[in-house]
C-alpha cells in the first residue's frame, strides 16, 4: 500500500462550496472538491501556473452558510482543464474549524 503523503485528513465536500482564488493576474472562482487545514483541490476551468502565490476566500454553503477569507496559499500543481491543488501557507485555524464545525451538522 503507497505511503499516504498527506499531513492532515481531507474533507471531500457533498454540496455546493465556491472559491475565489487571487493571484498576480486576476481571480478565478471554483468549485471546492475537498479541504483540508493543510490545502485544498479546486475544480476549475480556468488555469493558475505552478508555484503562484495566491489568496484565497473559501464559501461553504451549506443550510447554514460560512465563508473564511484571507487564507494564503501556493498553487503546487495545476491541470489545464480539471482544476488544481494548494498548499495553504498561512490560515485562522479557529475560523476553519468554525467553518468545518458549522457544514458537519449540517
Amino acid at each position: 500500500m503507497p505511503k499516504q503523503r498527506r499531513k492532515a485528513t481531507r474533507t471531500q465536500l457533498w454540496f455546493d462550496s465556491e472559491a475565489i482564488v487571487k493571484f498576480e493576474y486576476g481571480k478565478i472562482k471554483g468549485k471546492v472538491d475537498n479541504v483540508s487545514a493543510k490545502g485544498m483541490f479546486i475544480e476549475t476551468s480556468q488555469h493558475i501556473p505552478e508555484y503562484s502565490e495566491v489568496e484565497i476566500k473559501i464559501i461553504f454553503k451549506s443550510k447554514t452558510p460560512s465563508e473564511i477569507s484571507g487564507i494564503k496559499g501556493t498553487v503546487i500543481w495545476s491541470r489545464d482543464k480539471g482544476g488544481m491543488g494548494i498548499l495553504f501557507k498561512e490560515i485562522d485555524l479557529d475560523r476553519f474549524r468554525e467553518c468545518m464545525a458549522a457544514i458537519m451538522v449540517n
